[in-house]
């Protein structure tokens, strides 16, 4: 009996060295703006963890002559109301003062006052994005009129050696879109022969103004046979 074509050993090993693997630190917050309170880069890199947000479409069940037919419903967006994040916490606690000040301006206890309506979806978002080997970004999720919900308490503990603080918080959005990607093109899984799917998706994610991508877009219809 022969191997099945393209899940060999040296398959396995050619697609591995052709188009690694993700690892579990290419990963980056590169936009955080909530409540009118931004974060910069430079402290977004005390980023320690979180997780990229899932998404779920659920079934419905159309009974026919004994069998159980799945329709598409509602889709769901699991833990907006609780997207988790851990950052080193600076020594002036730059970090959770920005916490607390994006909290105050969703309410204020000391006047009472706050802006507690829904919040504006580009105005309040969260830009994931995730990274090659080369610090590429590859990927970008951005999450969606997003407020933070909760601040973590702080342990301190003066026996013990020094370890660093870190701060968490609880954070709620209303949903999540990806992209814009980089080099998005490359997916468009042409077999146009002689590498030249590979050439056109490359170029397309390398430009950048509406005129190329319309010259580039002609250039696709013309090697499919289009006009």
């Amino acid at each position: 009996m022969s191997n099945v074509q393209g899940q060999t050993i040296r398959d396995f090993y050619s697609n591995a060295s052709r188009y690694g693997f993700a690892r579990d630190f290419q990963f980056r917050i590169t936009t955080f703006d909530v409540n009118g309170v931004s974060l910069e880069e430079d402290n977004l890199i005390f980023l320690k963890t979180a997780n990229l947000p899932s998404k779920t479409i659920s079934t419905t069940a159309a009974p026919f002559m004994g069998l159980d037919f799945q329709v598409p419903g509602t889709v769901k967006f699991e833990g907006n109301n609780a997207w988790n994040v851990t950052f080193y916490c600076t020594q002036n606690y730059m970090l959770r003062n920005f916490l607390e000040n994006s909290m105050s301006s969703t309410f204020n206890e000391r006047d009472s006052t706050g802006s507690m309506e829904p919040k504006d979806l580009n105005e309040n978002k969260i830009v994931l994005s995730l990274f090659d080997d080369q610090l590429n970004i590859v990927r970008r999720y951005t999450l969606l009129g997003a407020f933070i919900t909760k601040v973590d308490e702080i342990a301190y503990d003066l026996t013990k050696s020094g370890g660093i603080v870190e701060v968490k918080a609880t954070i709620a959005y209303q949903y999540w879109e990806t992209g814009p990607d980089i080099g998005i093109a490359s997916g468009l899984g042409l077999d146009l022969g002689g590498g030249v799917g590979g050439l056109i998706g490359s170029v397309v994610g390398q430009i950048g103004s509406n005129v190329a991508n319309k010259l580039v877009n002609k250039t696709i219809n013309k090697l499919l046979g289009g006009k």
